[in-house]
């Protein structure tokens, strides 16, 4: 299992990343991490709520098109761990969130674009 959260000190360099799925934080490439210490400070875009019934997913407009993925941040209202996913539509704005368990829950997304 790759470790996919690292910060701190490697050999005398600063590190901060955040690695895709399969990827080692510590020793991932540029490319393969979601976030990593050399990206442009981040924008806030925008913030909500969407409420997703148990097995199901709900739909919000962000309201423009991106050329780039930006980054999204949920956090569901009952503060459980989660079976969720969240999905953006590039081309539309639509950002889905996708519950996969059995109960209706809030999630709070937030929005940043690099």
């Amino acid at each position: 299992m790759s470790e996919r959260l690292f910060m701190g000190n490697d050999n005398g360099a600063f590190k901060l990343r955040v690695a895709k799925p399969g990827f080692d934080a510590r020793n991932a490439a540029i490319e393969n991490c979601l976030l990593h210490e050399n990206m442009r400070p981040m924008s806030y875009l925008a913030q909500g709520y969407v409420t997703v019934a148990g097995g199901g997913s709900a739909s919000v407009a962000l309201g423009m098109a991106f050329s780039f993925p930006p980054v999204v941040i949920l956090r569901c209202a009952s503060n459980r761990m989660h079976g969720c996913e969240a999905e953006l539509n590039l081309s539309t704005g639509i950002l889905t969130v996708t519950s996969y368990l059995g109960y209706t829950d809030t999630f709070k997304y937030v929005v940043f674009i690099a």
